[in-house]
């Protein structure tokens, strides 16, 4: 039975590989597009893990067009529970030494200025933002000036070690320290002292975007984010687990939509089964006829029509599993800033997926095939 499935299949090799290319192309796109979401949630949350606070920005505004009065500081920092408000100002940079970088998480995030008072930094819970990630070099300090720390990300894309000159959007800048928190997003920013880039963002000495809260006791945070909304008026305090639960639902609509085009090409790959099976039908009736009057029985008919279309399917699978892995790894190292995530019960549902749409392409072909009948087959032409 299995000889003789395996040997059909290789009978019109042509329709045979245009079935399997057809779900391997299905099965790379599965893979590729749910290991890269899934890449792209494991790179938010890594980037949130470490975080603490509370960012206080102005009420129903975004974060870089938010404004707040820096005698807000005071406020804020008299509330229950707030150990101190640390200001600071952040802009979408657009060149790099004179250049525009490279997109580096889609199109529009090529890289953030993030303007901080080192010294109030230091004072928040959980410690300064990239001083426990500095590889080399040191902090930022209150007598900086037009220094910067900048990510091993953009130090190896531009050449750069500390003492380097980097120009960012026509501001001269030092490295002084090199960092690497491995969170893609974190990765993006240019830390600079917060009056450079005021003078960057033309933002007044008495404004600020937000205000980046410490708290005393981390298991208060949303407590003390609830204090200052009700305390203080026309502004949104969110704690960072907020913030990360807002991004994991974005990431969650983008996986959703991932999943929804994956199933689309299941389902042509599926098609290109079902198609091949039933021409092979039609193309072998007198060869069922023979069969039957030979004491095959409909359930055998069926039995070597499914083999064959699940030999399609494992086929397919294996091919598209394998070319899925290679050309979701090559994206990574050439076009993704951050790391893909291949999981092995992602490879197993893949091959599993194969092998269902296998038989269930080979369903109504072998039932078609099944009911046909011996005399009537044998007479076809």
């Amino acid at each position: 039975m299995y000889k003789i499935a395996i040997k059909n299949i290789f009978q019109n090799k042509t329709r045979s590989a245009l079935a399997i290319i057809g779900l391997s192309i299905a099965i790379i796109g599965l893979i590729s597009l749910v290991s890269i979401s899934a890449g792209i949630t494991q790179s938010i949350e890594e980037s949130f893990e470490d975080m603490t606070g509370v960012v206080v920005t102005e009420e129903d505004t975004f974060e870089m067009d938010s404004r707040l009065d820096m005698e807000m500081k005071n406020e804020i920092e008299a509330i229950p529970g707030v150990t101190v408000a640390s200001p600071v100002i952040e802009g979408m940079i657009t060149t790099v030494d004179g250049e525009e970088p490279e997109p580096i998480m889609g199109p529009m995030l090529r890289g953030f200025i993030y303007g901080i008072d080192p010294n109030l930094e230091m004072e928040r819970a959980g410690g300064a933002p990239f001083k426990d990630n500095l590889k080399r070099g040191t902090y930022l300090d209150s007598s900086t000036g037009n220094n910067i720390l900048i990510s091993q990300t953009v130090a190896d894309e531009y050449d750069k070690t500390t003492g380097s000159r980097i120009e960012i959007d026509r501001e001269t800048f030092t490295v002084v320290g090199i960092f690497e928190t491995g969170a893609t997003f974190l990765d993006m920013m240019y830390v600079i002292p917060i009056e450079t880039a005021r003078d960057m963002t033309n933002i007044d000495e008495d404004e600020t975007m937000a205000f980046h809260v410490g708290v005393d006791d981390p298991g208060i945070t949303n407590e003390v984010a609830e204090r200052i909304e009700f305390r203080i008026e026309n502004v949104e305090a969110r704690s960072m687990t907020e913030y990360e639960e807002e991004i994991g639902e974005i990431t969650a609509q983008i996986q959703s939509f991932f999943v929804v085009i994956s199933f689309i090409a299941v389902i042509v790959g599926a098609i290109g089964i079902l198609n091949t099976m039933l021409m092979s039908v039609m193309e072998r009736t007198r060869e069922f006829g023979v069969l039957k009057a030979m004491g095959w029985t409909k359930k055998d008919i069926m039995k070597l029509i499914t083999t064959e279309s699940l030999f399609l399917g494992i086929i397919g699978g294996i091919v598209g599993t394998l070319l899925g892995i290679i050309a979701t790894l090559g994206l990574e190292r050439t076009a993704l800033p951050f790391p893909v995530v291949i999981t092995p019960q992602l490879i197993i549902i893949a091959i599993s997926l194969s092998l269902i749409l296998g038989l269930l392409g080979g369903a109504y072909p072998a039932w078609k095939a099944a009911k046909l009948d011996p005399v009537d087959a044998i007479r076809t032409e």
